[in-house]
């Protein structure tokens, strides 16, 4: 047809590009019930975010089957319906990934903490906060436990005080990651001024992990999501799975152009039988393709 088309472009909210943000959660079965029920493209749980990875590949599995008398065709059925997700983590030794992928088929020795870190100074620009916003610190104790400032100091205001100025709040119950809340008080009179955190941790310097002769496998959550240009979501909850393989290194040379060696994740996710017929396997939510 000589560089004809035979069609035209839809509607482009509808394509996906790009790769997605990949977090995972150990399986639960309250959080499940209340995702299958929701219409939301929130949720309230505390997801592990598995950072840097390549080659995303979501593969819904339908195996089917034709029913057939011996004089009469009939319907075609599916027979099982499963979810297959792989990806390339190249965080590959990321604990806290981990954890949730392994769980207690691995088990974890003591960590050895590194030496106290005294002073450490935390310096956060003018326009990098707000009043009654979440600031992280940038360092954690090892073991999750709740840090203290030393100090709090505004470059206009000066030093400000703990429970009238600012509050200490962990991010999410049981996740280790403390920070502060500045208000609006009295003493804080703008937001055009930097905050200097200055405080002491103590990180992990080391952590075990022993594994084999274990049978069970941790069950899995698992969420990805994509925005595009316009800021417009596209979300995939996946309820229950499991790692489909162990651990995969492929050292690299030490001259390679790309050095890092990634672990290649494999997990399929079947149907929650908990759950109501139709809404088993996975759900997506989307604002484009509408």
């Amino acid at each position: 047809m000589g560089g004809r088309f035979q069609s035209e472009l839809q509607d482009a909210n509808s394509r996906l590009k790009g790769s997605a943000i990949l977090e995972i959660a150990a399986y639960d079965a309250g959080e499940v019930a209340t995702l299958a029920g929701s219409t939301s493209g929130t949720d309230a749980i505390s997801w592990v975010n598995v950072g840097s990875v390549s080659g995303i590949n979501l593969t819904e599995n339908i195996p089917t089957a034709q029913l057939q008398g011996d004089n009469a065709l009939e319907e075609k059925i599916a027979t099982d319906q499963t979810v297959t997700l792989t990806f390339n983590q190249r965080e590959a030794l990321s604990e806290d990934a981990r954890a949730v992928l392994r769980g207690t088929f691995d088990t974890s020795g003591t960590p050895v903490a590194a030496a106290i870190v005294n002073n450490h100074p935390y310096v956060i620009s003018s326009g990098g906060w707000h009043y009654n916003e979440f600031i992280a610190l940038d360092f954690q104790n090892g073991n999750g436990s709740i840090i203290t400032p030393d100090s709090v100091d505004g470059g206009v205001n000066g030093s400000l005080v703990l429970n009238t100025d600012y509050t200490i709040v962990e991010q999410e119950p049981g996740s280790g990651i403390w920070g502060i809340v500045i208000w609006d008080s009295g003493t804080v009179t703008t937001e055009a001024q930097t905050v200097t955190i200055t405080y002491d941790y103590t990180p992990y310097a080391s952590q075990t992990t022993y594994t084999g002769g274990k049978t069970s496998l941790p069950y899995i959550m698992a969420r990805l999501s994509n925005t595009n240009e316009d800021s417009l979501l596209y979300r995939v909850w996946l309820y229950r799975g499991n790692i489909d393989s162990g651990y995969s290194f492929a050292f690299k040379s030490d001259t390679d152009s790309d050095p890092v060696v990634p672990n290649a994740v494999s997990i399929t996710f079947i149907c929650d039988l908990n759950l109501d017929a139709g809404k088993q396997l996975m759900k997506d939510y989307k604002e484009r393709g509408i």
